[in-house]
């Protein structure tokens, strides 16, 4: 209920999709040829194996059908754990090509 709730907020006030699963859930938006994949968030319990590459990969997808040829990530370097999204995103292949003040933001092409 609470998370139905909270993807009707994104998509009104970002136009963002909420990918709701068992295990957790991811928030992507496209705009102008490129996928943003603002949030994952995996239930603790869960965080072992490939469930992070696997929901990126799936996101991604979902981007190339609709004619996306980059992705986006993002890190807030004041939340707790930031450097294991960024170290996840530099192993498979993003780069750096922003910082925003406490935002860091990393690019791919797909």
């Amino acid at each position: 209920m609470y998370m139905e709730k909270y993807a009707k907020y994104l998509r009104e006030r970002d136009n963002a999709i909420l990918v709701e699963k068992d295990e957790g859930f991811y928030v992507y938006s496209i705009s102008d040829r490129i996928i943003y994949i603002s949030e994952i968030y995996i239930l603790p319990e869960h965080r072992k194996g490939l469930r992070l590459y696997r929901w990126c990969m799936e996101a991604i997808s979902i981007g190339v059908a609709k004619g996306c040829t980059h992705v986006v990530g993002s890190v807030d370097t004041n939340s707790n754990n930031w450097q294991v999204s960024e170290k996840l995103m530099l192993k498979y292949g993003f780069t750096c090509y922003r910082v925003d003040g406490s935002l860091k933001y990393y690019s791919k092409s797909i």
